[in-house]
């Protein structure tokens, strides 16, 4: 048989806890409104499209370098182009 470790309790102290009671008040209606939009211009978009470019370029320059510094790690005379 399995005893409940409140009812435990309870036959212990011979106090009995009750349930705790709450009231939840009703949720209010939302009416959302319409979503504003918002639109990039010509100069937005290309500004956009030169930082995401020159990022990546960025990045791809300084993976390529870490390949190359791993790579090349025991033959260093072949990463001489690439040395900092």
């Amino acid at each position: 048989m399995i005893i409940d470790p409140v009812q435990a309790l309870a036959q212990a102290t011979g106090t009995f806890m009750e349930a705790a009671k709450s009231s939840v008040a009703p949720i209010p209606t939302v009416v959302p409104s319409l979503p504003e939009y918002q639109t990039a211009s010509e100069t937005g978009t290309r500004t956009l499209w030169y930082v995401a470019s020159s990022l990546m370029s960025i990045s791809s320059l300084a993976d390529g370098r870490m390949l190359c510094f791993e790579l090349c790690r025991d033959r260093p005379s072949q990463c001489q182009p690439y040395a900092l």
